[in-house]
């Protein structure tokens, strides 16, 4: 049982870290918040640096233009949105 929860900690820590690197990132380059190709790649970059996060991230991405929000506010989800997001990706973390 505290296996499991440490794991559900490190995976709610692990989505905070996505969505304050993948906010900042495309703060700082976005010249339109609609989700361009610029935009895509920004989030991608930012939400996995090496690769090993891709598909969730690419989950994760699709989630959001499904859900129709914009990149700025992708950086002001609630945790509970952020959290609803990424069980729908969750599958694609193991």
């Amino acid at each position: 049982m505290k296996n499991n929860n440490q794991f559900n900690l490190k995976i709610f820590k692990m989505k905070k870290v996505i969505l304050i690197l993948t906010a900042i990132s495309l703060n700082l380059s976005c010249s339109s918040f609609d989700w361009n190709e610029t935009n895509k790649k920004t989030f991608m970059d930012a939400c996995s640096p090496n690769g090993d996060l891709k598909d969730y991230c690419e989950c994760y991405l699709n989630q959001l233009i499904k859900d129709d929000i914009s990149v700025l506010e992708s950086a002001n989800l609630s945790d509970e949105k952020v959290n609803e997001i990424a069980e729908r990706c969750e599958a694609y973390i193991y």
